[in-house]
This record gives structure tokens, C-alpha cells and sequence, in this order.
């Protein structure tokens, strides 16, 4: 985790992550990435360890978090991570109106992925 390579450091989170509390001795290291990265993709593994293992409640940095992803495929990879947590803990996110995604027509070139968007947006928001 104390990497220059921000891709490293990215792999690195998705596999403390899957340890649990048994990797819970990264927490300070964690909390400081979070903070201080400048990888939205480190940012975001960061909240999930910190929502996974130390029950951080990520609803608020989540929503900061999809209001600075730039483009679609950002924005997808940036969405699985509440769909995990939803899964696993029950957590309902709140959708941002800056980050609100109409559905578009069929045929269109963004339609496939605005599609995906939006119905993921519609499941994370929904309670169980």
C-alpha cells in the first residue's frame, strides 16, 4: 500500500479487503489513502476496506466520490462497490442528483452503458 504505482496500491485494497478484520492492522494506512489519494480507484477500495472491515458507514465519501468520476467506465467500476455492500451489510446508498443518469434511447451509443448505470443506481437505492 505504500507504492507509488497507484494500480498497485488499487490490488492491494481489493486484497486486504478480502481478509476482513484479519487485516485490520492497515486501518490507519487505509484511512490515510482515502484522504489523500488522488486515485479515484484507490479512494473507492479504500472506502470498501474501511466500510468492510471497520463498518465506516460510506454512504457520505460515496456520494463525493461519484460526483468527481469523469467518465462512464469510472462511474461502473466506481458502482460495484455499494452493490457489494449492499449485498453484504444492507447498506441502501442515496443517489446524488449531480450524478443522476437518464435512460436513453435504444440504439444510441451511451444507451448500453446508461442503461447499466441507471439500473444499478436503482438497485443500490432500493431497500432489500
Amino acid at each position: 500500500m505504500n507504492h507509488k504505482d497507484s494500480d498497485k496500491v488499487y490490488r492491494a485494497l481489493i486484497t486486504a479487503t478480502s481478509f476482513g478484520t484479519q487485516a485490520s492492522i492497515y486501518t490507519p494506512k487505509v484511512k490515510e489513502l482515502l484522504a489523500h489519494s488522488d486515485s479515484i480507484q484507490v479512494k473507492s477500495r479504500a472506502l470498501e476496506f474501511l466500510a468492510s472491515v471497520e463498518n465506516l458507514n460510506p454512504t457520505k465519501t460515496f456520494a463525493e466520490l461519484c460526483l468527481i468520476a469523469q467518465h462512464d467506465l469510472e462511474k461502473v467500476e466506481l458502482l460495484n462497490i455499494p452493490a457489494l455492500l449492499k449485498e453484504q451489510k444492507g447498506i441502501v446508498f442515496e443517489q446524488p442528483a449531480a450524478a443522476r443518469i437518464a435512460k436513453r434511447k435504444k440504439g444510441s451509443p451511451d444507451a448500453r452503458v446508461n442503461t447499466w448505470l441507471y439500473n444499478r443506481w436503482q438497485y443500490i437505492t432500493q431497500p432489500r
